[in-house]
């Protein structure tokens, strides 16, 4: 069953020492330098600190000038006099591991519904705004091409073990135009015109 991201790490509480970690969505491809957000962390008071950006599709993150996290997904929990501003959530975020101790077990939790609470009861969640990295939700078939497109024409170097397959072949005649992305065990015929396309492992594609 599907537990959230709260609930898989209820389920693993027990692995964690007592130093916080970091957590990573697992459909975001980014450069965001995640050393120093944990340091951020690390001097800061957070229970847990959620790494924000400016990106205006997702930016519901409510953000005080204090660093403070006030409300997500136009839910306010915590009143300020601060100035607010709203970010976007990327997805990671660090977490002193007394956070887990406030989530229930047993069953789905999401994360954010468990942020909302914990500032409503006054535990501070903090944001730590990142600036002049690349970022892309792949979760869309569209944002999947977009990362895709983004490494052809180089307006991002990933430190990725990026690799030719020997187990892959392409035929006579084959015309291979833009980004085009072929995975392991897969077989282009001859004579065959692939443009800005992915195929994934196993595929075959015929002659002509």
């Amino acid at each position: 069953a599907l537990l959230g991201t709260g609930g898989a790490m209820k389920k693993v509480e027990a692995f964690w020492n007592d130093r916080p970690f970091i957590v990573v969505n697992g459909d975001i491809v980014h450069t965001i330098n995640l050393d120093a957000a944990y340091q951020y962390h690390m001097k800061s008071e957070n229970a847990a600190t959620l790494i924000l950006h400016q990106e205006p599709r997702y930016n519901q993150v409510e953000l005080d000038r204090e660093g403070a996290i006030v409300g997500i997904r136009k839910e306010r929990v915590m009143n300020t006099s601060s100035p607010t501003r709203s970010l976007a959530f990327t997805g990671i975020h660090i977490l002193s591991p007394a956070v887990l101790r406030e989530i229930p077990s047993g069953g789905y939790v999401d994360i954010i519904d468990a942020y909302l609470r914990l500032i409503s009861l006054g535990v501070r969640i903090g944001g730590y705004e990142v600036e002049g990295h690349y970022w892309c939700d792949i979760g869309t078939p569209s944002d999947y091409h977009r990362v895709h497109r983004d490494i052809h024409q180089r307006k991002v170097k990933l430190n990725y073990p990026f690799r030719a397959t020997a187990s892959s072949a392409v035929g006579e005649g084959t015309v291979l135009d833009g980004y085009v992305c072929l995975g392991e065990n897969t077989t282009v015929g001859r004579n065959c015109s692939i443009r800005n396309s992915i195929l994934w492992d196993g595929v075959e594609i015929q002659d002509n």
